[in-house]
């Protein structure tokens, strides 16, 4: 790939996106890194990308969010650097600045989970639901929620506001089959129980 010519326009068709996938619910296409042409080696990318992956893994967000800009100047379509600079906004708590990296993720690895678990607790923060659902069931659509068995919990309490009743039972029993010795296997059983004793438990989660 040419590197990055840092243009503050962006272009949905710049990036070679997955057909199937349709993430418009998120509200955003593609996200800009301005900033100059970089000349690099061909290798130049690919050593910050896995720089910036180490230093999100070390918890080392500051320095990440550096070396994953300075790859994605150089190649706006790798994946890991999107990933990771996505993540490594998300724990600096900058959300805003997150969401167009982990997107961009997502259209360009279809099969990866992790874009979608952290799109989901970006949208579960705002207060979104409706988004974070969809997020989280593209999580539980992909792996089961194997990955992440939190995410049935998450929706489990989606569902449960919204009387989703038999939805929300569902989605704690899986949580706690994945993981039984939870901390919250207590309260959560809890909320089985309350759940169970309403007297409408007719509603479903959306197939």
């Amino acid at each position: 790939n040419a590197p990055h010519n840092g243009s503050d326009v962006c272009d949905e068709a710049d990036l070679d996106h997955d057909a199937d996938v349709d993430l418009s619910d998120y509200g955003v296409i593609q996200a800009c890194i301005s900033g100059p042409t970089i000349a690099a080696a061909p290798n130049f990318a690919p050593a910050d990308t896995a720089l910036g992956s180490l230093e999100v893994k070390t918890g080392k967000f500051e320095n990440a969010v550096e070396s994953l800009k300075q790859a994605i100047r150089y190649d706006a379509e790798d994946f890991d650097a999107n990933l990771y600079l996505g993540v490594a906004y998300f724990n600096l708590n900058k959300m805003k600045e997150a969401e167009p990296f982990l997107v961009n993720a997502a259209y360009l690895n279809s099969f990866s989970v992790m874009p979608h678990y952290y799109l989901g607790l970006i949208f579960s923060v705002r207060n979104d639901a409706e988004v974070a659902q969809k997020a989280f069931e593209k999580v539980k659509e992909l792996d089961g929620g194997k990955s992440f068995p939190v995410i049935h919990k998450y929706l489990g309490r989606i569902y449960m506001h919204k009387q989703m009743n038999k939805a929300a039972v569902s989605a704690f029993e899986t949580y706690l089959s994945l993981l039984p010795t939870a901390k919250d296997a207590d309260a959560i059983r809890k909320d089985i129980s309350d759940i169970k004793t309403r007297p409408n438990s007719t509603k479903y989660a959306p197939t």
